[in-house]
C-alpha cells in the first residue's frame, strides 16, 4: 500500500511540475512582450485621419539632471510629453483617446501607458499626453516616439515622430 501511495505522489507531482512548465512556455519572462512588433512600431505613419481630423505627433523628451532632494548623479528616468495635435485646426472628436506610448532607440523599446495630462477642453485640437518612469538613455541621443489612439469606432491607429531629441534639464 505504501508503494502504491508513492507512486501516486510522484506521478501527481510530476504532472504538476509539467503543467506548470506548461503553462511558462508562451511567456517572455525577461523581455516584456510589446503590445505592438518592432517592426509595426517603426512603420507607423506620420500624419493619420480620425474621424474629420488630421493628427500629427509633437513630442518634449527629457532626462531630469537638477540636483536636489532624492536626485541621483546619474539622472531621473526618461519622461515624454506626447502632444497628439489637428493639423487642419479641426477639433480632436471627444470620443479620441491614447492608451499606450512607444520611446525606440536603435532596437530598444520603452513601452508604457499614457496619461491625458492636463484634461483635454471641449473642441480642442491637441491632446497632452504623458510617460514617465522610462529608462536611462542619453541624454543626447534620437528617438521615435508612438502613440496608440482609439477612435469611436475602436479602430486603432499608430501615430510616429521620427529623430526627436532626448534633451537633459539641469
Amino acid at each position: 500500500m505504501l508503494e502504491f501511495r508513492r507512486g501516486v505522489l510522484f506521478q501527481v507531482g510530476m504532472a504538476l511540475l509539467v503543467g506548470v512548465a506548461g503553462c511558462n512556455q508562451g511567456e517572455q519572462v525577461l523581455e516584456p512582450a510589446l503590445a505592438a512588433p518592432l517592426e509595426t512600431l517603426r512603420a507607423a505613419p506620420e500624419t493619420v485621419s480620425v474621424g474629420e481630423s488630421v493628427l500629427r505627433l509633437e513630442t518634449f523628451i527629457w532626462r531630469d539632471f537638477m540636483p536636489g532632494p532624492g536626485a541621483t548623479p546619474d539622472g531621473s528616468p526618461m519622461m515624454a510629453s506626447l502632444r497628439v495635435i489637428s493639423v487642419d485646426s479641426q477639433p480632436i472628436p471627444s470620443t479620441l483617446v491614447a492608451d499606450l506610448g512607444w520611446i525606440i532607440w536603435n532596437d530598444q523599446v520603452w513601452e508604457a501607458p499614457v496619461v491625458e495630462d492636463p484634461p483635454r477642453q471641449p473642441g480642442a485640437t491637441e491632446l497632452d499626453l504623458m510617460m514617465r518612469g522610462g529608462p536611462k538613455w542619453g541624454p543626447d541621443i534620437y528617438v521615435d516616439a508612438v502613440v496608440r489612439v482609439i477612435g469611436a469606432d475602436g479602430a486603432s491607429r499608430l501615430l510616429r515622430a521620427r529623430q526627436q531629441r532626448v534633451t537633459a534639464t539641469w
